[in-house]
């Protein structure tokens, strides 16, 4: 009977069952001191952060939550991190957006005054724009003020007028472009809001070239032309006219270099609801009633239910509503569909 082959080792080394030397056993204990240390001082640095974030965020957060979700913000920020880079980057992101006044400013010389600068100054605890306007009352053309007095929408177009009419602006359309309606882009925005145009500036004078470059860009998606550049060609062709402001023949010739070609409407609800439904904004240049006082320029964009919604350059608040035909038709001069060239 053939015999098993017998290993010229063990499979496993035994284990050597000889007591240790003193040596060994010191080392071995000051490994397990040192270990313990470290794990104490781990430990130590853990309840301090968790401690430190608790009270932290307990004093942050004493209104807006218990207790027990401050521990638990402490133990999830000391056992991963936090997001304090990420969430001061969107902080900064947000501030550049936005611009604060200075209500520290004396202002109080206009208190008596009996013309514009003491209306705005009865409008100074509901409107913080109202301490810039006057802090720099003699620097703002007339116009301007009487403009905020008249729409005070425009507050802030009027109070950063100082600051921002000779600075160079970055101008990014691309999110507009994407936008599935004729996007609303206003006359007074402080990108392109202080461009010359005709005898003033784009804020109170460019309802035009305004209403051509929402139309311009919700067809072509074409972002080179916002209401600043589309002024400055449309004034440097001719397409101005002193004392009357933008020409019908921008809305019907001129516009024909953004990409756009015009169509002129008869004054129909049927024709104008029939167009808007082909996906071809409407622009109307209106007389006095509800959006001026004189002569302007807006773009109907929807029609459903009887109802009409439109884009007006100069206001936030009229863009918000709805209008019948009967409340829009009486005040209409012209108007002109558009479809891409």
């Amino acid at each position: 009977m053939a015999g098993k082959t017998k290993r010229k080792h063990a499979r496993y080394p035994k284990v050597r069952k000889e007591p240790w030397r003193p040596l060994e056993a010191a080392v071995f204990v000051l490994a397990v001191v040192f270990a313990l240390m470290l794990t104490w001082n781990g430990v130590a640095a853990v309840v301090r952060s968790i401690r430190a974030d608790m009270l932290a965020q307990q004093a942050a957060d004493a209104e807006s939550g218990p207790y027990y979700m401050t521990f638990i913000r402490g133990v999830w920020n000391a056992a991963v991190g936090t997001d304090d880079e990420e969430d001061a980057e969107e902080g900064e992101n947000e501030d550049d957006d936005e611009f604060t006044y200075d209500t520290t400013v004396d202002i109080s010389a206009y208190a008596d005054d009996t013309g514009y600068a003491g209306r705005l100054y009865q409008l100074k605890d509901e409107y913080d724009q109202v301490y810039a306007i006057l802090a720099h009352y003699d620097e703002i053309p007339e116009r301007l003020i009487r403009m905020a007095l008249n729409n005070y929408e425009t507050m802030d177009y009027v109070a950063q007028y100082v600051t921002l009419k000779d600075a160079a602006q970055t101008i990014d359309l691309s999110e507009e472009a994407e936008s599935e309606t004729v996007p609303l882009l206003l006359q007074w925005d402080t990108r392109w809001g202080y461009e010359t145009y005709g005898s003033g500036l784009v804020g109170y004078t460019g309802c035009g070239p305004t209403c051509i470059a929402m139309v311009a860009l919700y067809l072509t998606g074409d972002t080179d032309w916002d209401p600043g550049s589309v002024a400055v060609w449309a004034d440097s062709a001719g397409y101005y006219v002193s004392g009357s402001g933008t020409a019908w023949t921008l809305m019907s010739v001129g516009c024909e270099h953004f990409g756009i070609v015009a169509t002129e409407l008869t004054l129909s609800e049927s024709i104008v609801a029939e167009h808007i439904a082909a996906g071809e904004p409407i622009i109307c240049s209106v007389g006095p009633g509800d959006f001026t006082s004189d002569g302007h320029y807006i773009v109907l964009t929807g029609y459903e239910d009887g109802v009409f919604t439109l884009n007006d350059p100069n206001s936030l608040d009229r863009s918000s509503q709805t209008w019948t035909w009967e409340q829009l038709s009486g005040q209409i001069k012209n108007l002109w569909a558009y479809t891409v060239q």
